[in-house]
């Protein structure tokens, strides 16, 4: 039996994690009050305004990662503005199918990004490589597309980049100078990738390229001056 009563978590003052609340308790408690929550995860919906939810959250100065899940058959958020407003915010989460497209904007100083499973038809990149602290990135079974287009320049922080379960995905292109500080790259599961980008091998950071569960026709067409490159190559 569903309960009507707002989940109440204000006045916990000690309360540092709390996942799967929903969007209307969250704007029925008075955040202020969770002076050390570091980690919150909300469900949202159609009707969900994020705009004030996030200036909402931006009086929790202890957030530091947020997680925004909208479940399969839920309309996307109409309003999806105002992520700009946490500054304190390094980490973020998007997790359901209801994801449809990326906000316009993103918490300033955001090192962390992962996008789990949404329906993003448009490529992802050349908004997210704008994110001028963002140190790791991870894409899972979110983007519908068949190609992925990475930017002179673009990422110009990333450290670790995933790309796990993308079945559409055919293609990576990444232009010249662009992921100068990447360290580990990590494929996972493309079964319709056909090769990796020729520009990786001019990135002298890449320490680490990691293929797990890729396709064994996928393997023996891999570039030898590639392999040769990365110090760290794990096949599994």
């Amino acid at each position: 039996m569903k309960c009507d009563v707002p989940l109440k978590i204000e006045g916990l003052r000690n309360l540092q994690t709390q996942s799967c609340v929903p969007f209307d308790d969250i704007m029925h408690n008075n955040m202020i009050t969770l002076t050390s929550l570091q980690k919150l995860g909300i469900e949202v919906d159609e009707s969900s305004e994020i705009n004030k939810l996030c200036m909402h959250l931006s009086e929790v100065g202890s957030l530091k990662a947020l997680h925004l899940y909208c479940p399969a058959g839920i309309g996307q958020p109409q309003s999806l503005a105002g992520l700009s407003k946490l500054h304190h915010v390094t980490e973020l989460k998007l997790r359901g199918l209801g994801w449809r497209m990326l906000p316009p904007d993103f918490p300033p100083n955001l090192s962390r990004l992962s996008l789990y499973f949404t329906s993003l038809e448009d490529d992802p990149m050349p908004a997210l490589e704008k994110l001028g602290q963002l140190s790791f990135l991870k894409i899972e079974a979110a983007y519908l597309g068949p190609q992925l287009v990475i930017s002179r320049h673009g990422f110009h922080q990333l450290k670790f980049l995933e790309l796990n379960s993308l079945y559409d995905l055919d293609e990576i292109k990444v232009e010249e100078g662009a992921l100068p500080q990447l360290q580990c790259l990590r494929i996972r599961n493309c079964r319709r990738l056909w090769k990796l980008p020729e520009e990786l091998k001019h990135i002298s950071t890449l320490d680490a390229l990691e293929l797990v569960d890729m396709p064994k026709d996928f393997i023996s067409r891999l570039d030898a001056d590639m392999v040769s490159s990365v110090p760290n190559l794990r096949i599994f």
